[in-house]
């Protein structure tokens, strides 16, 4: 990280990162994204760690003139300065000076100095910037070493892996006199005191009352009070899903709130590895229901504890979801940038594959286990801003921890080899770790200088970071395309309103992309609202008729063939450039901290991406891209041994079964549940079962309101996932045209690989759900075309009705919408409860999946005589349960020795089993699956539909009444109703 701070002598702080939001709201901040430096006029800036200039601003509206440097741990700024000495491409050292303080319009002379770690994002409410604080802290403030032998069971404090200084020391239980001996042996270490509680009680107690459960850790903390312990933590990996989240973020608060009051720090959370959930549509969907507690956190000095595990070494590309998980996925994404964090335990854990507990002692020898971590702890260094330290597990003493232990050479090697004190004693570059990819084994196995990776001199516009563009590496590609020639982003610029006029207005051309590129065979230069494309081979010229791939959704969507259909443009034979226009749906605010939606790249070549092009604001601007072909270095494998043969044949491994496919994940919008929408099952419809392997699910029900797909500041708004999953620019192949469409039902059909299905019928009616099972019901609405039913559009794929007035409805007093509607012809899950909501111009938008039938739970095969005709119910109302204890015991024969639930389980099996009626075999499947774990199914049951319709999973006790209620416990929660009214049932979590 940093050799030298950024200014030459005494300087003062005028402001510090995340001062004044109230003031950066006009930038859409939450915060000042920088340190302020005060300084006199002319007193030099000086680069922080060696690099090479990225870019040279010569006025910026907020830090006037400015420079960017590019360092391998990310970017570091330095505005308001004048006499820039560095030009684009050139490389720094560290220390170098590369321009003076300038004036500061409006304010004091001062450096605005910020810092981008890389990964990180714009739109995290910082524009990628961390707090530059606790770096340059270190340039002057020694640190133990960034990775350190974790001690859980007692500390041992004349050992010398702790007294060579560790940064971060985690202990089981703590007792006051062994804590003043381990702040003697470490005085500047971060000790977490782990106060031990078995997890079932914790959580328990926490799921009974959150509160009550915080003033019983409390007296814990109190009874084992030290000055020397840092942070304490008691809850361990307990209520991590997105229903117990909100229960452990209110424990941990008033946690908080009762340690200021006694004064004392919390490590709070300690989520295990991959918890909490990430899930592709939301990245931070579960992440946010612990927010409230992380604000207070961030407030009051308090840090959270996570855990970091590589499965089963620390170099799988698993290494994002797994061992840097908080630094790649995690930290970029939060807006609490000085929020503190501790990776309470690190390693290698061989559990995450599966089966019984592998430390890295069933992996790596211990030299190669030190090699592992010391290479990994240069890496990390550079997230030392925000995470205190990182301890390495060593719970080894006890069955079944064995493995994991570090005692001895692997705890010795770490004290050893592990540099501590200021940056100018630690190496923290070199570690060919890049974010997205797994990186190098450390050095020692391989021979030879490493190969340097091809590389091109860049020009990027000034513009390039204002419209919130980016480049994307071809490692960083989903699909990894691979060759002996690559080809790399070599200039990219912008022009304004068409024209080439050099003159340092917003967006307009530079002179050397003007120098380079404006010829007279360029007829096509001068068009205002265009993507430009341009493909130089080795020998430095135009590679004519290359085609170029333009798509919109992200970078993921290269192996999301069905999701997107790409516009395939050709490079022109003279000069050599593809061109494609945008229109006004490609409009974006980059002050916002959002991207244009247009990504391009050459097809069919290993080439880097350029993403986030648009018009800025509406701007009629021109962005054009040029990569350029590189060949890369010959390399010379060196020769492996020869194994010797083995005379006796080994035999052949099983052959893992081809794993059955997981169903489709189902997003609902947030206003679903409210419009009391309702989705029949296949087993649900009451017309006879249609054959096929085929099924079409519903992925996918979101909603707008008047027409808008603008996030919502009101109810029945769409949310940011189905606007950025569906939501076409215009231009785009599949352009939504009736998106905007104020009280319609829409419906589209994916196939098996997510490709829209076009000119397919559907059944629209709005004379109730049974309809569908009468062959002489002819209310169906007419197509328009002659057609007989509504068609999917042949360029959007969607299908649309518009409602009337006839069809409004108040989902207040429990009434749901008049209209039904489904794919035609094919076994398919049905939507119902469309409508007007209260004469609102609300549109339903539903989206059909097609899946193996394989795929969803097994059923027997359906003959065309086969019918289901269950009993009609209402949607669900949620209804409060009365207030009163209602703990219930739930059967299970998980981690559970054999004994008599078993036994009882294998006595009955040899019972007579009941007999699938012919004529509907769907129910007479699930009334022997109900009778295997020895249950009664009622096949009139409400609450037993009412479970299948949300897939809340297999019951898990009978029928009881409970305090005027009826109710019944699925794996997904209890499903209840009113004795005196069971067809209105709601469910509440565990």
């Amino acid at each position: 990280m940093f050799k030298a701070p950024p200014l030459t002598g005494a300087y003062t702080v005028l402001q510090n990162f995340g001062d004044n939001p109230e003031k950066y709201k006009k930038y859409n901040l939450l915060g000042h994204e920088g340190i302020d430096l005060q300084a006199p006029a002319g007193r030099q800036v000086t680069a922080v760690q060696s690099g090479a200039v990225l870019r040279v601003r010569p006025q910026n509206a907020r830090f006037g003139q400015a420079v960017i440097l590019k360092h391998e741990w990310g970017e570091s700024l330095y505005g308001h300065i004048t006499g820039v000495n560095v030009a684009v491409g050139e490389k720094v050292q560290a220390g170098q000076p590369i321009a003076a303080v300038g004036l500061s319009p409006g304010g004091p002379v001062h450096l605005h100095f910020g810092i981008r770690v890389r990964p990180y994002i714009y739109a995290d409410g910082w524009s990628g910037f961390s707090d530059p604080a606790p770096y340059l802290a270190r340039l002057t403030k020694p640190r133990a070493r960034s990775l350190d032998h974790t001690s859980l069971v007692g500390c041992t404090v004349t050992s010398t892996c702790l007294r060579n200084g560790n940064r971060v020391i985690t202990v089981l239980d703590p007792n006051p006199d062994e804590m003043a001996e381990l702040r003697l042996a470490c005085p500047a270490a971060t000790i977490i005191g782990r106060i031990f509680a078995p997890d079932a009680d914790v959580e328990s107690r926490i799921r009974a009352n959150p509160e009550s459960a915080a003033e019983w850790a409390h007296n814990l903390t109190m009874a084992r009070m030290t000055p020397h312990v840092n942070f304490w933590q008691i809850a361990n990996e307990v209520l991590q899903t997105v229903q117990t989240l909100p229960l452990l973020a209110r424990f941990e608060i008033r946690r908080m709130q009762l340690a200021s009051s006694a004064m004392y720090f919390c490590a709070i959370f300690a989520f295990s590895v991959g918890n909490p959930d990430m899930p592709t549509n939301d990245r931070m969907a579960a992440w946010r229901l612990a927010y409230p507690a992380m604000e207070m956190a961030e407030k009051g000095g308090h840090a959270v504890a996570v855990h970091q595990y590589g499965k089963p070494d620390i170099w799988t590309p698993d290494q994002d979801w797994y061992g840097y998980r908080l630094e790649h996925q995690v930290l970029k994404l939060l807006p609490f940038k000085k929020l503190q964090f501790i990776v309470s335990e690190y390693g290698i854990d061989g559990t995450i594959n599966g089966g019984a507990r592998q430390g890295w002692q069933q992996f790596a020898t211990p030299e190669a286990y030190v090699n592992s971590l010391v290479f990994s702890a240069k890496y990390l260094e550079r997230f030392s801003g925000r995470v205190l330290g990182n301890t390495v597990f060593a719970l080894g003493q006890t069955s079944p921890w064995q493995t994991f232990d570090i005692a001895g050479t692997v705890a010795q090697g770490l004290a050893d080899k592990l540099p501590r004190g200021t940056w100018a004693n630690v190496q923290t570059e070199g570690t060919g770790i890049a974010p997205g990819r797994p990186p190098k084994p450390p050095a020692g196995k391989e021979t030879g200088t490493p190969t340097p990776p091809p590389t091109v001199e860049r020009r990027l516009t000034d513009w390039f970071d204002d419209m919130r563009m980016s480049v994307k590496t071809i490692e960083e590609r989903p699909d990894h395309p691979t060759g002996d020639v690559v080809y790399l982003v070599k200039d990219v610029f912008t022009t304004h309103n068409g024209s080439w006029d050099v003159n340092g207005q917003l967006y307009s051309a530079p002179q050397w992309a003007k120098d380079a590129y404006l010829s007279g065979a360029f007829t096509k230069a001068y068009e205002r609202n265009n993507l430009y494309a341009a493909v130089i081979g080795l020998d430095g010229k135009y590679i004519y008729g290359q085609e170029v791939l333009h798509w919109t959704g992200g970078i993921d969507k290269l192996i999301d063939l069905g999701s997107t259909t790409y516009a395939v443009l050709k490079a022109n034979e003279n000069p050599g450039w593809s061109t494609m226009v945008m229109y006004s749906s490609s409009s974006y605010n980059p002050g916002a901290g959002l991207s244009g939606p247009w990504c391009w790249t050459p097809n069919g070549l290993p080439a880097e991406v350029i993403c986030g092009g648009g018009l800025p604001n509406g701007e009629a601007v021109s962005t054009f891209v040029v990569w350029q072909a590189v060949a890369k270095a010959p390399t010379t494998p060196t020769p492996k041994p020869t194994d010797p043969v083995d005379p006796t044949p080994k035999p052949t491994d099983p052959v893992d079964p081809t794993p059955t496919p997981s169903p489709i994940t189902r997003r609902l919008g947030t206003w679903v549940d409210d419009l009391r929408i309702q989705i029949k099952t296949l087993a649900d419809r009451p017309d006879p079962a249609i054959p096929g392997d085929i099924v079409y699910v519903i992925k996918d029900i979101f909603t707008t309101r008047d027409g808008s797909w603008e996030l919502p500041s009101n109810v029945y708004g769409i949310d940011q996932w189905a606007r950025d999953a569906y939501l076409k620019p215009w231009g785009d192949p599949e352009y939504f045209d009736d998106a905007g469409a104020d009280h319609h039902i829409f419906g589209a059909m994916l196939d098996e690989s997510g490709k829209l299905i076009k000119n397919f019928d559907f059944l629209y009616w709005s004379d109730g759900f049974a309809k569908l099972g009468d062959p002489n019901y002819s209310g169906y609405v007419m197509g328009s075309n002659g057609n007989r039913y509504p068609k999917t559009k042949d360029k959007s794929g969607w299908v649309n009705i518009p409602l009337e007035s006839g069809s409004n409805y108040v989902p207040e007093r429990g009434e749901s919408g008049p209209w039904c509607w489904t794919p035609r012809g094919v076994p398919a899950e049905v939507i119902c409860g469309g409508g007007m909501p209260a004469k609102n111009h609300v549109s339903f938008f539903v989206v059909w999946q097609a899946v193996r039938r394989s795929s969803l739970t097994p059923t027997p095969t359906a003959t065309a005589t086969s019918t289901v005709t269950p009993t009609p119910t209402e949607a669900p109302v949620l209804q409060p349960l009365p207030e009163g204890s209602f703990h219930l015991f739930m059967p299970s024969l998980q981690n559970t020795e054999p004994g008599a639930a078993v036994q009882a389980l294998e006595s009955d099996f040899d019972e007579e089993r009941p007999v699938a009626d012919a004529s509907s075999p769907i129910e007479a499947m699930r009334t022997a699956a109900w009778g295997q774990i020895g249950i009664e199914y009622t096949p009139a049951s409400t609450l037993a539909r009412y479970a299948r319709m949300l897939g809340l999973g297999a019951p898990i006790t009978d029928l009881f009444d409970v305090a005027g209620f009826i109710a019944q416990g699925f794996h997904g929660g209890i499903v209840y109703a009113a004795s005196d009214d069971q067809e209105r049932p709601a469910h509440i979590p565990w």
